[in-house]
């Protein structure tokens, strides 16, 4: 009787034991799907960090567009300096052909003159005397004025002294007495000082 007391009461107790057990089974499985829902709901981003994302994107692509456009730059600057160094030898160029095709009429003057006989030296003269002032008129017109000199008082800058002498009574010391060689202005620049004699 005892046995089968024993027996009832361990059925009862096995019996239990088992319904505690499904309930901790169903608690962790619970326990799984809450944690697996939790997850879930953790992975969706938030409003901010799909802003920033977006933000981000659109970062990049200025970023690309604007390396885009310092490459073209570069690109047009590159071509542009090319361009302008080809216009300035051009430029130099048809300056030059300018310059030498007005002096062949002078060329052609000096021809006529030295065409000249000898024994009319009025004609001669007259001929070299064209041609100075032909040359001395396309050098003005391009800039190019004789320096003042004779009489002036001797400035380094613009003279260059070759000579020396007493200097005549009533001339101040320094004052240029003679010039030996021209010197010439080209657009206000000294282009070559005058060669003097110089009073002392």
């Amino acid at each position: 009787m005892d046995k089968e007391q024993f027996t009832e009461e361990q059925k009862e107790k096995a019996v239990s034991d088992g319904e505690d057990e499904a309930e901790v089974d169903e608690a962790e499985d619970s326990s799984v799907e809450n944690t697996d829902t939790d997850k879930e709901a953790g992975e969706e981003k938030s409003p901010e960090v799909l802003a920033l994302e977006e933000e981000k994107k659109k970062l990049e692509e200025e970023k690309k567009n604007l390396i885009d456009k310092l490459s073209r730059l570069q690109a047009d600057f590159n071509n542009y300096r090319r361009r302008v160094a080809q216009e300035m030898e051009e430029h130099k160029a048809r300056a030059n052909e300018r310059l030498l095709a007005e002096l062949l009429p002078i060329i052609d003057n000096f021809e006529r003159a030295l065409s000249v006989e000898q024994n009319n030296d009025e004609s001669f003269v007259k001929g070299v005397e064209m041609i100075y002032k032909q040359l001395l008129n396309l050098l003005e017109k391009e800039g190019v004025t004789p320096i003042e000199a004779e009489g002036e008082i001797f400035d380094p800058h613009l003279h260059h002294a070759v000579m020396k002498e007493p200097a005549p009574e009533g001339v101040v010391e320094d004052t240029i007495i003679a010039v030996l060689q021209k010197g010439y202005y080209y657009k206000g620049r000294v282009l070559r000082p005058a060669m003097v004699k110089v009073a002392e």
